[in-house]
């Protein structure tokens, strides 16, 4: 049986279940987008290609919960791995005092937070 979850469902579920779980906590899911590159063309600007955001590999989620920076990244599978600016994030999240982990389910959620 095909498994249809995806990343977007997986972090919906997850920020649902922080909000009830942690009324006083504050989480938000955060975009990371590539940076469009425009150029003048003939006189017409045009979007020649993309560079990397400059806050690329910034978790999937974060937040503060009781006091404490959160950075959640999240993945699907086992096979899914952080990338290695989200991997830096989260071991700078880590080293600064802060929480941060990658999460594929509420579960792991649970095993970090509580």
């Amino acid at each position: 049986m095909k498994n249809n979850v995806t990343e977007a469902d997986i972090q919906q579920g997850i920020l649902q279940y922080l909000t009830l779980r942690f009324p006083h906590g504050y989480f938000k899911r955060q975009n990371t987008l590539p940076i469009p590159i425009r150029m003048k063309v003939n006189g017409v600007w045009q979007i020649t290609g993309f560079r990397k955001a400059r806050d690329a590999g910034t978790s999937d989620i974060i937040g503060c919960l009781k006091g404490r920076f959160v950075a959640i990244e999240v993945k699907r599978t086992k096979r899914d791995k952080p990338s290695p600016d989200q991997q830096k994030f989260l071991d700078d999240i880590n080293a600064a005092g802060g929480i941060g982990f990658v999460a594929r389910s509420i579960d792991d959620v649970r095993e970090n937070l509580g």
